[in-house]
C-alpha cells in the first residue's frame, strides 16, 4: 500500500527533475557572445607637408564559444567632424558612408580576429579636429564596446589618435618625467589632479583643449592616480599610473 508520504515524495522528485530540466535548456541555449576591441590604446604622431588622410585599424575578437555577429553604428552625439571632412567606417563585410545607421557585421567565429577601420580624410576642409566614436554590440547582448577615433589638423601637421571605450588615453604608464592625457571633449575636464595611494593630493594641472601634460618629475616612484575634474570640480574619470 503507497502512503500519503511516499506519495509526496515522489511528487518532490518529478517537480525537481522538471526544474533541472528546464534549468539544462536554459543554459544550453545560453549563447556566448563575449569580445574585445583592440586592448592597448594607441597614440601615434604623424606629421606631413599636406593635408593626408588616415586609416585607423581596430581589431575585435570573439573570445565566446560561439559564433557572433556585431551590430554596430557611428554615434553622433559623440562624434563632431568638422565641415569639408569625410569620414568612411568599415566592418568585416563591408564599408559605408558616414551616418548613424545601425550595420551588422559579419559573422566572427569563436577565437577568430575581425579587422574594422575608419577613415578620416580632412583634405577637404580647413585646420580642426574630429571625434568619431563607433558604438557595438554583439547580437546576443553579451557584449558592448566603444571605441573613439580622433584624427586633427592643424597649421603644423596632422596628428591620429585612438581612444578606448572610456574615451582617456594616459601614456606612457609606467611613466618617468612626464604623463599625457587624450580625452574626449564632451567628457568637459577642466583639470586634473594627482593623488598619492594614502589619498593625498600632490599635484593639480589644467587642461588645455582636450589634453594635459603632467610633469611628474618631482614626484617620488610608486603608484598613484589621477582625477579628472570637470569645472564644477566634480570627478568625472580616474586613472592610474606608475611612476617609475
Amino acid at each position: 500500500m503507497v502512503t500519503c508520504k511516499q506519495i509526496q515524495s515522489e511528487m518532490k522528485k518529478i517537480i525537481l527533475s522538471i526544474i533541472l530540466g528546464l534549468s539544462f535548456l536554459s543554459f544550453a541555449g545560453k549563447c556566448y557572445g563575449q569580445f574585445n576591441t583592440t586592448a592597448d590604446a594607441s597614440h601615434d604622431s604623424l606629421t606631413f607637408n599636406a593635408d593626408t588622410a588616415y586609416t585607423f585599424s581596430n581589431t575585435i575578437k570573439n573570445v565566446g564559444q560561439d559564433s557572433i555577429y556585431i551590430n554596430w553604428h557611428i554615434d553622433f552625439l559623440s562624434s563632431s567632424v568638422p565641415i569639408g571632412w569625410s569620414v568612411a567606417p568599415c566592418d568585416n563585410d563591408n564599408c559605408y558612408g558616414y551616418v548613424s545607421t545601425t550595420h551588422m557585421s559579419n559573422k566572427i567565429a569563436p577565437d577568430s580576429i575581425a579587422l574594422w577601420t575608419v577613415k578620416i580624410d580632412p583634405t577637404g576642409g580647413g585646420i580642426g579636429t574630429a571625434w568619431v566614436t563607433e558604438r557595438m554590440i554583439d547580437n546576443n547582448g553579451d557584449s558592448s564596446r566603444a571605441v573613439v577615433f580622433i584624427l586633427t589638423k592643424s597649421t603644423t601637421g596632422v596628428s591620429k589618435t585612438m581612444l578606448p571605450v572610456d574615451d582617456v588615453v594616459l601614456y606612457p604608464n609606467p611613466a618617468k618625467n612626464d604623463v599625457n592625457i587624450i580625452f574626449n571633449g564632451s567628457l568637459n575636464i577642466h583639470s586634473v589632479a594627482i593623488y598619492n595611494l594614502i589619498g593625498k593630493v600632490v599635484a593639480v594641472f589644467k587642461t588645455a583643449g582636450n589634453s594635459a601634460n603632467l610633469n611628474i618629475e618631482n614626484l617620488p616612484s610608486g603608484i598613484y592616480f589621477l582625477r579628472m575634474m570637470d569645472a564644477n570640480s566634480n570627478v568625472v574619470t580616474t586613472r592610474k599610473f606608475t611612476k617609475g
